[in-house]
């Protein structure tokens, strides 16, 4: 929708990104069906679910792990950087006003392994603590409101909304599927922490300035919805438009990007925010269509589309059609939310926004179930 309104259907490199957009979604259907059809034997199956996990000393032992990595490079991010939160609470009892956190927020990309340690800060702690939240284990219940408020803390302390939103939609997600399976009402804690959620976020969008650049508060939520990545994806896509296509070259190079030793390879976010704002201090990402357009051209991106479509609904039917714990129901509401989501940027978004990590965790988490 965001753009359609801002393309201009006099350039071409316009017209061919509204197509594929346009084009995307039914073809990422017939994926989805084409998955229904050849898995149609096994859909009437329900996987049993569980409420309970196994109470073992390696089990406990994982999850300890985990937490206490997490905590350690929370520690170690936020004595190079200070606490926004803490920032916002001091000012706010001192003075009774938010102050700006821009600046501080800027901060924290200076702190080396910072998207490392977001892993463990964003994704793999806060599911953690969703995971024991929803278990019937008191023991669990009574461990993760212990970790909440840290959580929370950690989460929200640099200041960054985008991994904040995707995690609360995560947990409603987790709701929804936990009220279908467990056939309950909602659990009273998910409306104090829907409105808890609601403030902080108000409160960040005012700290950071962008309430102020867009006029208010709703303005801002409806320019990040509709206008700004919209507006990087066309300018990048009139880019892309006239290079030649990288045949996967592109995104190799990134995912090399993620080892601590850079290969100085300069990627499309950096070069359409030096094209938007005149430097490379930023980061403007494409479009995932033109993402993936870059590196493998037109018909190129219509299969990796219904590919996509295939895979995604793979994915459903595996979660639906096999037995699972508090965990994978958890693991499964964060893959819909991060997948789904994947709308701006190239492959590193399955690297960045946590979903290698969190398909690590299950792993790790679910592995000890098969041995005992």
């Amino acid at each position: 929708m965001g753009i359609a309104k801002i393309a201009d259907l006099d350039i071409a490199a316009d017209r061919m990104l509204l197509f594929l957009h346009w084009i995307a979604l039914p073809i990422f259907i017939l994926g989805n069906c084409l998955c229904n059809l050849t898995h149609s034997s096994r859909q009437n199956k329900q996987g049993e679910m569980l409420f309970y996990v196994r109470n073992t000393s390696l089990f406990w032992m994982k999850c300890i792990c985990v937490i206490t990595v997490s905590f350690i490079a929370c520690i170690y991010l936020y004595s190079h950087a200070p606490n926004v939160i803490y920032v916002l609470v001091k000012s706010i009892l001192s003075s009774g006003q938010i102050v700006s956190i821009e600046r501080l927020r800027f901060a924290f990309t200076q702190v080396r392994g910072n998207g490392y340690i977001y892993q463990f800060r964003v994704v793999l702690l806060p599911l953690i603590n969703m995971a024991f939240l929803l278990s019937i284990d008191k023991k669990y219940q009574k461990i993760a409101f212990l970790l909440a408020p840290f959580t929370v803390y950690f989460l929200l302390g640099t200041g960054q909304r985008g991994g904040a939103v995707i995690m609360f939609i995560v947990f409603c997600v987790n709701i929804i599927l936990f009220k279908k399976y467990a056939r309950c009402t909602t659990p009273k804690i998910f409306y104090a922490i829907v409105i808890l959620g609601a403030f902080m976020f108000i409160g960040l969008t005012i700290a950071n300035g962008r309430a102020q650049i867009s006029g208010s508060v709703i303005m801002a939520i409806i320019d990040r919805i509709f206008y700004d990545n919209q507006y990087t994806a066309i300018i990048g896509f009139r880019f892309i438009y006239e290079q030649p296509v990288q045949i996967g070259y592109d995104w190799l190079m990134r995912i090399r990007d993620i080892l601590p030793w850079k290969s100085g390879y300069v990627p499309l976010d950096f070069i359409i925010n030096d094209i938007i704002y005149g430097g490379m201090g930023g980061t403007c990402p494409p479009s995932a269509v033109g993402s993936i357009y870059y590196n493998w051209g037109s018909c190129g991106t219509l299969i990796f589309i219904f590919f996509m479509g295939y895979l995604y609904r793979r994915i459903a039917l595996f979660f639906m059609n096999n037995r699972k714990n508090i965990f994978d129901l958890t693991f499964y509401s964060f893959y819909s939310v991060s997948l789904g989501s994947w709308m701006a940027g190239d492959i590193l978004f399955l690297f960045n926004d946590g979903t290698i990590a969190v398909l690590l965790l299950q792993l790790l988490i679910n592995s000890f179930m098969k041995k005992t």
